[in-house]
């Protein structure tokens, strides 16, 4: 009897929270769609700047959990480039670790929540089909093409690869190959644009 309560508890408070991340993630869509400057890498890095003596950490730290909420990593980098111009190495390191630490917690967060199991009730047949994909000999290719391509965020790439159970090493590795890439274009060029035309 304990342990259904226990376990009642348990898929009550997944549900809450994830319904609690859904609501904020659509928060965060509205807001952009409302007011679309709010994400580019100028409004980034002048709103990191205004600490100023704790913008490399609020640097990290936004790199580290913008992924949660499925906020593309490219106005971070780029505004990275704007805010430690003399740095680009170090932006380089910690953009690819922010993106690689959310690749890897998106991953396994998508199983803690238990939200697999449901949709493999729900969409059997698409999932499976999603499965024979992300778990075949292209598997990895198919991740580094998603990572590579920019207008999609990366970050959904990896919570599904999590939800269909794919190989972690072909995630993480298509991940890898294609944001060391598109991240080492990101700062290269971010470095030479003047501010006006990244807004």
């Amino acid at each position: 009897m304990r342990s259904l309560q226990t376990s009642l508890v348990i898929s009550i408070g997944k549900r809450l929270f994830y319904g609690l991340w859904i609501l904020l993630i659509l928060g965060i869509l509205i807001t952009c769609i409302k007011n679309p400057d709010i994400l580019s890498p100028e409004a980034l890095a002048a709103f990191i700047s205004r600490y100023e003596d704790t913008m490399l950490f609020m640097f990290v730290l936004l790199t580290l959990i913008r992924g949660f909420f499925l906020i593309p990593s490219t106005p971070f980098v780029i505004g990275g480039t704007l805010l430690f111009p003399d740095q680009l190495v170090m932006v380089f390191i910690i953009s690819m670790l922010g993106i690689m630490v959310t690749a890897t917690a998106l991953y396994y967060f998508s199983d803690l929540l238990g939200f697999s199991h449901y949709l493999e009730r729900k969409y059997p047949k698409p999932i499976a089909k999603c499965k024979a994909r992300l778990t075949g000999a292209n598997a990895t290719l198919l991740v580094f093409g998603w990572a590579f391509f920019p207008l999609v965020p990366t970050d959904i790439i990896c919570y599904v690869s999590g939800l269909i159970k794919m190989p972690f090493k072909y995630m993480f590795l298509g991940v890898l190959a294609g944001e060391l890439i598109l991240v080492t274009a990101y700062i290269y060029f971010g470095a030479f644009i003047p501010v006006s035309f990244l807004s």
